[in-house]
């Protein structure tokens, strides 16, 4: 057999691996994107994850929403930006993959969701069902179908006040750019002609809008959901940017744009990456009939902490400030550099984040994995 091309199965509860070294065919320079906190990749096994990890713990299936979120970068966020016993919040929530990975890590997930909230229970239920969750008798999973603009309601509801909320993370609907949503992708069999492809349906779905309608609904949902935000904590958007007009149509910058024009409180903090595989089929067919154009290959995750400090030990973790350093594609990476490929692991106690508690250890282990494959002469 084989050998697969990416990592597509993990344990539920893995721990997720990045590297420093921003990658050169990354599409984005924009002020955001300074304070590089990590390339999201397997290590240990050198290759990029798949989102096809999900099919190991998840229950959905392809077909059952329009874009299910790619699990290893909330994981990642859920692991490295809240603390344990911590509240995450995703105001779209889609398939519930925030809910499902703050559950499975420990924390306390909130979601809401308004196309389709009976995907996203599926998920959270199998963790609860299959006694994936971590601590279960401490934390909760919270999940409801609404509009998340009116998330003030449901908190009332729920009896949740003040800002306790450590982490709210979200994969921004896209504005609608074209004849359909921009969330809807292409799922036509090119073999047999068949399409099975399909769009929002709520006349009250962001994705459904753009302009001001789109940008107002934006600065609402956000501004309400950072009401309740934890001094110190974050605030990230996920999201692959769109291309327009044979440019990349920076998404994540026009949003933070709102954000940060509505919301004093809060401050940059930095930017993750990972690359977006599988790749889709605008990608694949669009490389091929524009070469050399620069696509948006890569999960941009902006950062934005609010002003202050957490009152729990050991957090905010604190990331080296790297502004702009490339990791070429084409250049063999060293091992021993300690800016091109750092291993990030949680303590099993309290899944405190750091660097891994010898670090040359790490580094011989690293080596010895190289020299089996045979990659490179080291």
């Amino acid at each position: 057999m084989a050998e697969q091309k990416h990592t597509n199965s993990i344990p539920y509860n893995h721990i997720v691996e990045s590297r420093l070294g921003i990658p050169s065919d990354y599409h984005c320079t924009c002020d955001y994107c300074k304070n590089f906190m990590g390339e999201i990749y397997h290590v240990n096994a050198n290759k990029y994850y798949s989102n096809k990890i999900r099919k190991g713990y998840y229950v959905d299936k392809a077909g059952d929403h329009l874009d299910v979120g790619h699990a290893i970068g909330y994981k990642w966020a859920v692991q490295n930006l809240c603390p344990e016993g911590g509240y995450v919040f995703d105001p779209t929530a889609g398939t519930g993959t925030a809910i499902v990975e703050a559950a499975i890590h420990g924390r306390n997930g909130i979601g809401i969701e308004l196309e389709y909230p009976e995907v996203g229970t599926r998920n959270i239920n199998e963790q609860w069902g299959k006694n994936r969750v971590r601590n279960p008798n401490k934390i909760t999973s919270r999940f409801r179908q609404g509009d998340a603009t009116k998330l003030d309601e449901y908190f009332e509801e729920w009896n949740l006040h003040g800002e306790f909320l450590d982490l709210i993370i979200n994969g921004t609907p896209y504005p609608k750019l074209s004849g359909k949503s921009s969330d809807a992708p292409e799922r036509k069999n090119l073999k047999t002609g068949q399409d099975k492809s399909f769009d929002y349906l709520h006349e009250d779905n962001i994705g459904l809008t753009k302009g001001d309608a789109y940008s107002n609904l934006v600065k609402t949902m956000y501004t309400k959901a950072i009401k309740y935000l934890k001094p110190g904590g974050y605030f990230v958007i996920l999201i692959k940017d769109l291309v327009q007009d044979k440019q990349p149509y920076l998404l994540h910058k026009y949003i933070m744009d709102i954000v940060m024009a509505n919301n004093p409180d809060m401050e940059h903090y930095g930017f993750f990456l990972h690359k977006h595989v599988p790749t889709t089929m605008f990608i694949n067919t669009y490389m091929k009939r524009f070469p050399g154009i620069p696509i948006p290959l890569y999960q941009t995750g902006v950062v934005l902490r609010k002003k202050g400090q957490f009152l729990e030990p050991g957090y905010p973790r604190e990331f080296p400030p790297i502004i702009r350093e490339i990791n070429p594609l084409d250049k063999k990476p060293d091992p021993t550099d300690k800016k091109a490929i750092s291993v990030v692991e949680l303590h099993d106690l309290g899944y405190q984040a750091g660097l891994r508690e010898g670090y040359n250890e790490a580094i011989k282990d690293f080596m010895e994995f190289l020299k089996k494959k045979k990659k490179w002469n080291l």
